[in-house]
């Protein structure tokens, strides 16, 4: 008998054949269960080796032993010519085509049911993976994708069209800002190397951009000529420019070739459809432009100015967004500087928003201006929270919305992020105090006190504030006497109240107790009552000092009077490090319950900043 007939006689071959079938089934079976229960590969392949060992004394025992009605046998001791054993060898027969029907249906499940389903998963994986390196490799090109555009010089006959030179630029500026692969540098801080003989290099370092857009804009009656050139900033080299000398109905058309080149030039590719900027009538236009002009000196007189250009504008062009948006700003402007009351300004700037929403449903900032005049803004976080995502999701290059999601994730107690985000911006806007100031206290209130140092320093260099917040970081770190000298030399240049909660802090850190007390009892005495001019911030101020001073019941009472007045108390509560040795106190958790502001209670606020806000771009 050859050795192929005697292993198809002892059976060998049908137990490798059933085993192996098997051993297929079970190893599938593991590759679908095991992930679930957090076993991965590992786990996996030790099923694998076990099997695979398995299969050697599987076949010698196999060729040694023969299953029989009575259990195993030794080969040599059976009797192979008994119905029995042969009785036996079918059952193992159709054993064997259950394991391999049992295998097959198995294969057939998993090839036309559950690959479907993986195959999908993977797709989306290797999808989002490949988003991600793209936007890893965005960032790591933002250098080269990145430019400021400079207020374009008034060349007009008379020198009278500043508003449109600087109005163009502005244009420019936001149209350009409105390309998610390219970083622009914010107005605040391109703008102000207006009239200044500042060179390319200097800007370069300044703003820390690779490209830099700057022109002249020249306007006669109905002719306009504006010259825009291009310069990469590295090298000071021109890279293109172009001089359009048209009517002046052109001139949409004028600032969409701009920023067309500007996108050729700088090789971006993008991933949206180009921005193209709003046209209105070249009449309303100049109004606007006008407005805005007047707008940005920011002056007293600045909204009584506008209001009436604006008002013009709309009877020329109803449907102009921009100026029904400019005009609710307008209206609140005049709260700012005192001319109005908040009752008498809120209807008119939430007609001229909605009136714009009518016309643009999807207008970013007149959606976030709308949703800021409810008065839930101030008092419900998630309402603020869903009003900056989903607006920021319209519009993420807008940097006022991304200012507004740094507070909101400030308020939330998110300081790492919310740093990420002020870091980003500062470094589009590096010329911007209010955004030195968001990050300054940023760093105070994470306890980050050297950077907080750094940045208050960066923002004093630009102007004559920051001095009261200067001396409170060195009073958190320790050093009294620099604190105590930072509070004396802030002259007459802030509030009095301001003044002297410094200067309450600073004598009680340096010993001079008598000093102190008659310098709190004057804040107390002055500013701590309702009729007293920023009677709300005061009440913060004197509880910030009665808990840096260990009063717990001082603070609380004064907190309690803050909590009264508004409902809601000092904005930064649960965050100044000034009220540090309140948090151990059995009234402090039962304060912020009442505001909202547990760590409980922030933790359950969503807040999803939107994909396309990538703040280390």
């Amino acid at each position: 008998m050859s050795f192929l007939a005697e292993l198809k006689r002892r059976n060998v071959i049908r137990v490798a054949a059933a085993y192996v079938a098997v051993s297929w089934l079970i190893i599938q079976v593991v590759e679908t269960l095991f992930p679930v229960f957090d076993l991965g590969d590992p786990a996996i392949r030790i099923v694998v080796i076990i099997l695979a060992i398995g299969f050697v004394p599987a076949v010698v025992l196999a060729w040694a032993f023969e299953l029989t009605p009575e259990g195993f046998k030794r080969e040599s001791e059976v009797d192979h010519a008994s119905p029995d054993l042969r009785q036996m060898s079918k059952r193992l027969d159709r054993l064997f085509m259950a394991a391999l029907a049992l295998a097959l249906g198995f294969f057939a499940f998993d090839k036309f049911v559950l690959d479907p389903v993986r195959d999908a998963e993977e797709l989306a994986a290797a999808t989002e993976q490949a988003r991600e390196a793209g936007r890893i490799e965005a960032r790591e090109k933002v250098r080269d994708n990145s430019i400021a555009v400079l207020a374009f010089q008034d060349l007009s006959p008379e020198g009278d069209q500043e508003y449109f030179s600087d109005g163009i630029s502005e244009e420019l500026l936001n149209l350009l800002a409105r390309i998610p692969e390219l970083r622009v540098a914010g107005k605040t801080s391109a703008f102000s190397f207006k009239e200044k003989d500042a060179t390319i290099a200097e800007i370069r370092e300044t703003l820390n951009v690779a490209h830099v857009l700057e022109g002249s804009v020249r306007k006669a009656g109905d002719r306009i000529r504006i010259t825009a050139q291009l310069i990469d900033a590295r090298t000071d080299t021109h890279l293109w420019s172009e001089t359009y000398d048209r009517t002046f109905g052109d001139i949409f058309a004028i600032q969409d070739e701009i920023a067309g080149e500007v996108v050729n030039k700088l090789k971006i590719t993008l991933l949206s459809e180009m921005p193209h900027a709003r046209q209105t009538d070249p009449e309303a236009y100049t109004l606007y432009l006008q407005a805005l002009e007047s707008m940005n000196r920011m002056t007293s007189g600045s909204p009584g100015t506008a209001q009436p250009l604006l008002e013009e504008a709309l009877r020329i062009d109803p449907d102009y967004v921009p100026a029904w948006v400019l005009l609710s700003r307008v209206h609140m402007y005049y709260v700012t500087w005192g001319d109005r009351s908040q009752e008498e300004s809120v209807p008119f700037a939430r007609e001229a928003l909605e009136r714009a929403l009518a016309i643009e449903p999807d207008h970013a900032e007149g959606n976030y201006r709308l949703g800021i005049l409810d008065p839930r803004a101030k008092t419900d976080f998630q309402f603020y929270a869903d009003l900056v995502s989903s607006n920021l999701e319209r519009d993420p290059g807008n940097l006022d919305l991304i200012s507004a999601a740094a507070a909101c994730l400030t308020e939330l107690g998110r300081l790492d992020q919310s740093i990420a985000i002020r870091e980003h911006l500062v470094a589009r806007e590096p010329l911007c105090t209010r955004c030195l100031y968001g990050l300054t206290f940023n760093y105070m209130y994470a306890g980050r006190y050297d950077e907080a140092e750094e940045a208050v320093r960066r923002l004093r260099a630009l102007y004559t504030g920051g001095g009261h917040t200067r001396g409170i970081i060195l009073l958190l770190k320790g050093d009294s006497e620099a604190a105590m000298a930072q509070f004396d030399d802030l002259g007459e240049s802030m509030a009095p109240p301001v003044i002297l909660h410094g200067r309450a802090l600073g004598l009680y850190a340096t010993g001079q107790q008598q000093a102190f007390e008659t310098t709190f009892a004057e804040l107390r005495d002055k500013f701590g009552q309702p009729s007293g001019k920023g009677y709300l911030d005061t009440l913060g101020m004197i509880a910030q000092v009665y808990a840096w001073t260990g009063d717990k019941d001082g603070a609380f009472q004064w907190l309690e009077r803050a909590t009264a007045a508004d409902g809601w108390g000092p904005l930064d509560l649960h965050l100044h490090p000034l009220y540090a040795n309140l948090h151990d106190d059995p009234r402090w958790l039962p304060l912020l319950e009442r505001t909202g502001r547990t760590p409980q209670q922030l933790a359950k606020i969503r807040f999803d900043i939107p994909g396309a806000l990538t703040p280390s771009r």
